[in-house]
């Protein structure tokens, strides 16, 4: 018999008909010996076959919806893995590629509903269907709000609102997940734009507060206008005190790429000073290389413009300094073990916000992101051979960034050259 394809359904709808006629079947046999022999040899014939069949249909539509939940699975991973790539872009290049997504995703969730004089009955459905997930949606501002954000800039409408019922719920489960970011403050300013356009839900301005407070809690304050500056969360410290024996990556790793800053400008070799700011310090060292020795100033910071030395020639001899010095940690003989560079470009997200602009404003940065790159040189660090000396860690960053940075901490000027 030719296999016969029945919408699931139908299918559903006819084998509850034949269970109840089968529930309520009863049998009566021929009072003929023989002929009842032969009746119940046939009954246990078809019902053999019977049973074969639903078996068989049993087999077939849970192999058949095994599949398709792997369909929604792979669908599901497909779309998430899209979204983290367009989430990591905008968190690394702190801005949106267009604001299309986000506004027609804020506008629909959060606007005022669309009215239509006809409604067919496949658009009530569609529009019932739609506002269920707006609600769902708009209940995850108060507990998932960057969830909500996620899902704004990086699902297009059209994949949420006409994605299947397992594939939406998967999308749900994924921006539940979701942790805090740093969001471009363009976002608020959009959702302000929004507001001024047309009115939206309170959901959404309860969003809005909370991304705005949460950017407000990562943003350092320099001043405050209304009394002593405000106390501001901690900042990693850019040590450079290491910088002098940094050296070229290409001595210490045989393979991949380099992309360490200005690798000339990795190792220290006799700068020319100001006396007049350097000749009261009471210390001197030698510089020596193989180019010859050099004598310098006593220098509390590395200065701004090196030239490339070899790590065996670079080492210093310290002469008799001032015994107040001694004991001061970048003024003991420092010899370079490891240095670690080439991180995940994507890890910017994780420095604060004052740094993650300098470092993306720096000349290193924008260099690697032209060339494609996924890793970044912006913050090298440095570990010396005594494990009871510092480790140097250091943030490249652009000219004016850290200009004002260096104002920000209140460094002091020590050495021009």
């Amino acid at each position: 018999m030719a296999t016969k394809l029945t919408l699931g359904a139908h299918a559903v709808k006819v084998l509850m008909e034949q269970a109840k006629r089968f529930d309520a079947m009863s049998v009566h046999l021929a009072k003929s010996a023989d002929l009842a022999t032969s009746q119940a040899d046939e009954i246990a014939k078809w019902t053999s076959k019977l049973i074969d069949a639903v078996t068989k249909i049993r087999r077939e539509t849970q192999d058949e919806a095994a599949a398709c939940r792997e369909r929604v699975q792979d669908k599901i991973r497909t779309l998430k893995t899209q979204a983290d790539s367009a989430k990591r872009k905008i968190l690394d290049t702190t801005e949106l590629d267009s604001s299309r997504t986000i506004k027609a995703n804020f506008r629909l969730i959060f606007g005022p509903p669309r009215d239509t004089e006809y409604k067919s009955r496949a658009t009530k459905a569609v529009m019932a269907t739609n506002l269920i997930r707006i609600n769902t949606i708009r209940g995850l501002c108060e507990s998932n709000p960057h969830g909500v954000i996620t899902l704004s800039t990086t699902y297009p409408t059209k994949v949420w609102t006409e994605s299947s019922p397992g594939i939406f719920d998967g999308i749900i489960k994924q921006v539940k997940e979701e942790k805090e970011q740093d969001w471009p403050e363009e976002i608020v300013d959009i959702m302000d734009e929004l507001e001024m356009e047309r009115p939206m839900s309170v959901e959404f301005r309860n969003l809005r507060a909370k991304i705005s407070q949460h950017k407000d809690r990562r943003r350092p304050r320099i001043d405050d206008s209304d009394g002593p500056a405000r106390e501001i969360e901690p900042l990693p410290l850019v040590q450079t005190g290491e910088l002098a024996t940094q050296t070229p990556l290409s001595s210490q790793y045989a393979s991949g790429r380099t992309q360490l800053p200005s690798l000339q400008q990795m190792a220290l070799i006799a700068p020319s000073f100001n006396r007049d700011e350097t000749q009261d310090r009471g210390y001197r060292q030698d510089l020596t290389t193989d180019r010859g020795t050099f004598d310098v100033d006593e220098q509390r910071h590395p200065p701004l413009h090196y030239e490339s030395v070899h790590p065996s020639s670079l080492r210093y001899k310290q002469q008799k300094p001032a015994a107040a010095d001694s004991l001061l940690p970048y003024k003991e003989n420092r010899e370079m073990k490891y240095m670690y560079t080439n991180a995940p470009a994507s890890n910017i997200s994780k420095m604060p916000e004052q740094f993650r602009a300098a470092v993306q404003n720096s000349q290193q940065w924008k260099s690697e992101r032209s060339q494609g790159l996924e890793t970044t040189g912006c913050w090298p660090s440095l570990f010396p051979k005594d494990n009871r000396q510092d480790v140097s860690f250091t943030i490249w960053c652009g000219n004016e960034d850290g200009a004002h940075l260096t104002d920000f901490f209140g460094g002091q000027l020590e050495i021009s050259s």
